[in-house]
């Protein structure tokens, strides 16, 4: 039988890879367990970027920093859920060199299905776009948020903001302990977020947390919010108002999560005409993604939602538990010290562009400086469009 050998190539990496990782047991807090998943050459990552740069003009000043060849990994941490400890996972990209770097937390926008998690989908196109820049000199994070990796026994919590808060700050900890491994890899304790769609909540939501209750020696640097639903009040209300929605899937999530939580008890024939409220409890088994849950419900929202639940919203005492449920996850407006770009395209569809006008006009009004805050409108594209134009300016402000 003839013998196959690894490539001379294939072999150098791995032996740079595992020469550098440390063996001996730490006594983490966070940390549970860690993964190698793939590896990248600087010159791998130059040759990605550039073949997106016909598409993307400006990914080229990407490029133009990179500078170290990067690891990237899942990771596995502690975290509470409602009160509980549970084991959550992300992906982390490393530099593989020896030194001192910021982190960048990434939060994903809103995802279903289980396979599109970042720690087992880490192929996806903007997952790689971001984690391939720790070779600019970055340790970069996504969290999986809770009700998925690790955690994909629950629903994922849509838009509940003691839960992503939590896997956000305990991650960036876990990623502290992380570095253990790497002789000479340091996280030197700065801080970048960044998040898009639900992400851009997420971000924001952290954002205020970090700086009310700041993570030990950590700095926030800058922040990053693209086409975020901040006030989801105001959020609702525009969906009752449209004849039709291109993502009905968004209200049941918010709604079934809490219900599959324990968060709110109202039956789903409160909210949804049949034969919709029958579907919804199995369509969020984490096996449908978000085109696939959308094909089996309807764009049309008087035959999505009761009639009850769209004229009474705001006056029936049947609909606190969920008016309530809606103004917990809403970001408050509060004097923020972290500079922070607000970014969002005029023709996006699935969240209005006024989300992010009202922000930053809510901002300024609660005392927040106008040089800590940045407009940038995106033109003419809709709301999946925007995310890696938007996921480019934010890396490029970032680095210089």
């Amino acid at each position: 039988m003839q013998k196959k050998f690894l490539p001379i190539s294939v072999l150098y990496l791995l032996s740079l890879i595992y020469g550098c990782e440390r063996t001996e047991d730490f006594n983490h807090v966070y940390l549970q367990n860690h993964n190698l998943l793939r590896a990248y050459t600087s010159s791998n990552i130059l040759t990605n970027l550039q073949l997106l740069q016909t598409a993307y003009p400006g990914i080229v000043s990407l490029a133009d920093n990179i500078s170290y060849d990067v690891s990237i990994y899942s990771i596995s941490y502690k975290t509470t859920f409602l009160g509980e400890d549970i084991i959550a996972s992300g992906l982390v990209s490393i530099p593989d060199t020896e030194g001192s770097f910021p982190i960048i937390s990434f939060q994903n926008g809103t995802n279903t299905c289980h396979s599109n998690a970042p720690s087992v989908n880490h192929n996806n196109v903007l997952y790689s776009l971001l984690t391939i820049n720790s070779g600019n000199g970055f340790i970069i994070a996504l969290p999986d948020y809770i009700g998925f990796g690790e955690s994909e026994e629950y629903l994922h919590p849509y838009f509940h903001t003691e839960s992503s808060n939590q896997a956000v700050r305990d991650m960036i900890l876990a990623i502290e302990e992380f570095t253990d491994y790497f002789e000479g890899l340091k996280v030197n304790k700065e801080l970048y977020l960044m998040g898009y769609s639900q992400g851009g909540w997420a971000t924001l939501s952290v954002l205020k947390d970090i700086e009310q209750y700041p993570l030990e020696d950590y700095t926030l640097v800058l922040a990053s919010c693209g086409a975020g639903a901040y006030d989801l009040i105001d959020f609702a209300h525009y969906i009752f108002t449209l004849e039709t929605y291109p993502n009905p899937f968004y209200l049941p999530y918010f709604i079934e999560s809490r219900r599959q939580n324990g968060i709110i008890d109202d039956p789903l024939s409160l909210f949804f005409k049949e034969p919709y409220a029958s579907m919804v409890p199995g369509l969020f088994d984490g096996s449908l993604c978000n085109s696939e849950l959308n094909s089996y419900l309807t764009t049309d929202i008087s035959d999505l939602l009761k009639d009850h639940f769209l004229s009474d919203f705001d006056t029936s005492d049947d609909f606190i538990p969920v008016r309530n449920e809606l103004l917990a996850s809403s970001v408050t407006p509060w004097k923020l010290s972290t500079p922070l770009m607000i970014t969002h395209s005029n023709g996006d569809h699935s969240v209005p562009i006024q989300q992010s006008l009202d922000l930053y006009d809510n901002l300024i009004a609660a005392g927040t400086l106008e040089n800590d805050l940045s407009f940038n409108e995106i033109y003419d594209i809709d709301h999946n469009d925007a995310i890696i134009p938007w996921g480019i300016s934010t890396l490029i402000w970032f680095i210089n």
